[in-house]
């Protein structure tokens, strides 16, 4: 008789819980579908005219933000600087929660947003090029050029540039398997229609830039007199006047070459 007991009350218990297992569960399926409804508003936003790079508090897009039974809170981040986006920002991440009661879910997207005038402006120091050639770029076998794999801004997989100021036909050559995945080559204007060639069968694209890219200028050489009895020779300028004997030599700037005489 007492097992009997027990296990009615067990039983009776069970189902008192039952109720509010069920409404805990409905809630998580709705904070979830409110959560994944704020992540496309998210991505709306994005793929609008809005100012979103700006118009933010600090990453905060919408805060409390009432829809369905609950509320939503949707925040973008640069990806690059783990900060709010600022006017710079292509790569971002978005973060929608929803909060239902005590209950909260959250989705998480990233994405490239190129902004409107990449295409047609670069960097005074190419910085945004993968690879920049002045007059030609070969590849044969099996090189490759691709994104790197553990680079946060992989996981939006913005295409690659490649920029060259070559405009003759088979400038850029890629033959046997070489491949440049998922990469744009930007050129100046009048590049032949055969600007890119070879054996390769990976396509490769390419567009045309309003003007011609131009080159940074190199580091002006300079002369550092050097004396002293230490080991090492630390050389700001390209060449070196010393009557020492150093055991090791530091070049702290970017040269053709370095000339010690002494």
């Amino acid at each position: 008789m007492g097992i009997a007991t027990i296990l009615a009350v067990a039983y009776l218990a069970s189902r008192d819980n039952s109720a509010v297992i069920g409404v805990h569960i409905t809630d998580q399926t709705e904070a979830r579908w409110l959560a994944q409804s704020g992540l496309e508003v998210g991505i709306a936003v994005l793929e609008t005219g809005a100012d979103w790079r700006t118009t933010h508090d600090k990453g905060l897009v919408l805060d409390d933000f009432p829809l369905g039974n609950g509320t939503i809170d949707l925040r973008i981040m640069d990806l690059a600087t783990s900060a709010p986006p600022a006017e710079s920002t292509t790569d971002v991440a978005i973060v929608a929660s929803a909060t239902i009661g005590d209950i909260t879910q959250q989705c998480l997207a990233t994405a490239y947003v190129p902004q409107a005038a990449m295409h047609v402006t670069v960097d005074v120091d190419l910085s945004e090029f993968a690879v920049f050639a002045d007059d030609s770029i070969a590849m044969r076998g099996e090189s490759t050029i691709t994104r790197w794999s553990t680079a946060p801004s992989n996981l939006s997989a913005p295409p690659l540039s490649i920029g060259t100021r070559a405009v003759s036909a088979h400038s850029i050559l890629l033959n046997d398997d070489a491949a440049a995945i998922d990469t744009t080559v930007f050129h100046g204007p009048g590049a032949s229609a055969g600007l890119i060639g070879g054996t390769s069968p990976n396509p490769i694209h390419d567009f045309s830039l309003q003007h011609d890219v131009p080159l940074p200028a190199p580091p002006v050489p300079s002369t550092t007199t050097i004396t002293g009895t230490t080991d090492i020779l630390a050389a700001n300028g390209t060449t070196v006047s010393t009557d020492s004997t150093f055991l090791d030599v530091v070049v702290s700037n970017k040269a053709d070459a370095l000339t010690i005489s002494g």
